[in-house]
């Protein structure tokens, strides 16, 4: 059976293609989900009601070919304390040569966000979007490179909690 892993003329089909961001679509709900089925197991265990997550810059780890799947934290925002979060790419493969950079809020939050790459060039926000009255998805797509990516984030006033996502992509923009 011939799969687009060990043929590289079936990884540019149209198939595959549509294939490569149907698994990576599964695993952003998995991922989703998952999180948020510990944030309501996690809810129950707290103590107090007003129990956040964590609120200090936090390492991704790393994205490869091997390791191809998303990274997804969620964390609390303070306003007056900005985070450093980062995330290391190794090998890239050939399928997903973009990293893609996001970070999910509440509908009236508007972080300041920026991705330094590990070049030190720095890229601000490609594009926003805005689901009225639920959340805002901020979001970066650049070409992926191996090293260390930083993900600079500060509130725009208030504390509010936030998901911060790194994975590796086909294409430019928004691949949903």
């Amino acid at each position: 059976m011939k799969t687009t892993q060990n043929n590289p003329a079936l990884q540019s089909s149209p198939v595959a293609l549509m294939m490569n961001r149907m698994m990576i679509q599964a695993r952003l709900l998995a991922t989703v989900a998952t999180v948020a089925l510990l944030a309501c197991v996690m809810g129950t265990e707290a103590k107090g009601a007003n129990v956040k997550p964590p609120s200090g810059s936090q390492d991704m780890g790393t994205l490869s070919a091997a390791n191809d799947y998303n990274v997804l934290l969620n964390l609390t925002l303070k306003n007056g304390d900005p985070v450093v979060h980062t995330v290391d790419v190794e090998d890239i493969p050939a399928s997903r040569p973009r990293l893609l950079l996001a970070v999910k809020t509440y509908w009236n939050k508007f972080p300041s966000f920026e991705v330094v790459d590990p070049s030190g060039v720095r890229h601000g926000i490609d594009g926003v979007i805005n689901d009225p009255n639920q959340s805002n998805t901020f979001w970066i797509n650049v070409p992926a490179q191996p090293g260390r990516y930083e993900i600079e984030l500060a509130s725009n006033g208030g504390t509010y909690t936030y998901f911060v996502e790194a994975i590796l992509v086909s294409e430019e923009g928004w691949p949903w």
